[in-house]
């Protein structure tokens, strides 16, 4: 299934969902917000960690700074960026300042794989929290620096 890029779509609007954190609602929210036909997009606040080389991405997770993917409750991603036709590292690395290798960006997606499988209930992390599925279509602005998880809020397409 191909999923439209938000460059082919009209302006979009955004409505809050819950905070970031705990991640137990946030979850819930998301399975639930995303098993709609047609797929909604969703915004969520995600820290992504470099390889050491900068060349790509080896973690994600849903959070507010750079120490958030250490969070026991965190949702751990695993960011399928197939549908953005350049890979996400090259669009992040924009938003890292030089030598840093983790920031925390807005990603505007799909939760779940584009292919169909909506829902996730979480697979237990080995570092602790869930890992879940993300495909992201477009990078929005860094989150901004200090803010705390519990007062972000993710978001979805109206």
């Amino acid at each position: 299934m191909t999923m439209p890029t938000p460059e082919s779509q009209p302006s979009r609007t955004f409505a809050p969902g819950p905070p970031v954190s705990p991640s137990g609602p946030l979850l819930a929210w998301l399975n639930d917000a995303a098993d709609t036909n047609p797929r909604r997009l969703v915004r969520l606040p995600v820290v992504v960690r470099f390889d050491p080389k900068r060349l790509g991405i080896v973690a994600g997770a849903v959070g507010t700074g750079p120490g958030g993917e250490g969070d026991r409750d965190a949702i751990r991603l695993t960011l399928n960026d197939r549908a953005m036709g350049v890979p996400l590292a090259d669009r992040v690395r924009a938003h890292c300042a030089t030598g840093e290798d983790a920031c925390a960006v807005w990603l505007d997606g799909y939760w779940g794989l584009p292919d169909g499988a909506f829902s996730q209930e979480g697979q237990p992390d080995p570092e602790g929290g869930v890992r879940a599925v993300f495909s992201p279509v477009s990078v929005g602005d860094s989150v901004a620096a200090g803010q705390r998880p519990e007062d972000v809020r993710a978001c979805i397409e109206q």
